[in-house]
């Protein structure tokens, strides 16, 4: 049968799970309020809700939820500037339902030069565990100072890639 093979259907409603949020030439910023990890916010400059199928990306609430119960490949890239008039150290990473649980194995550092002219890249990928209703989100930090943090791009993308 086309579009199938073995327990698998790769389009239409009932085949794999995937979905996409992202941001272009955004130059969003982040509100930093306190210092470290545990002042972490979430990344709010999504504009787009890109491809899916049987998951729900939502740009307004910066996040995708899952419908399905699986093993999803993460992939998250950020093009951040730094804002303000010192160094610092920018924390990312990805959480679930609303910055909840941290995926442990979907985090990056970089180290930004302050006073607006820094501009960096960063990825992350993973495999990550989701049951039906999750959401996935980026959080992001300053680990030095109190500095905002300028999101620039930004996507999120979800795929599964088997069942639980």
């Amino acid at each position: 049968m086309a579009g199938y093979y073995g327990d698998l259907v790769f389009v239409n409603s009932d085949g794999m799970c995937f979905g996409e949020i992202y941001a272009t030439d955004v130059a969003n910023t982040i509100t930093i309020a306190g210092t470290g990890y545990g002042n972490r916010v979430q990344i709010t400059s999504f504009a787009v809700n890109g491809v899916s199928n049987n998951a729900t990306p939502d740009h307004t609430n910066d996040h995708i939820t899952i419908t399905k119960a699986g093993m999803y490949l993460c992939t998250v890239s950020v093009a951040a500037s730094s804002a303000g008039g010192t160094a610092y150290l920018a924390g990312f990473g990805v959480f679930k339902g609303n910055g909840v649980t941290a995926f442990e194995n979907l985090h990056a550092h970089r180290n930004l030069s302050g006073g607006g002219g820094d501009n960096g890249s960063i990825s992350m990928s993973g495999i990550i565990d989701l049951a039906a209703t999750d959401t996935v989100e980026v959080w992001c930090w300053n680990a030095t100072n109190t500095n905002n943090i300028v999101i620039d791009d930004i996507t999120l993308s979800l795929l599964q890639i088997g069942g639980t």
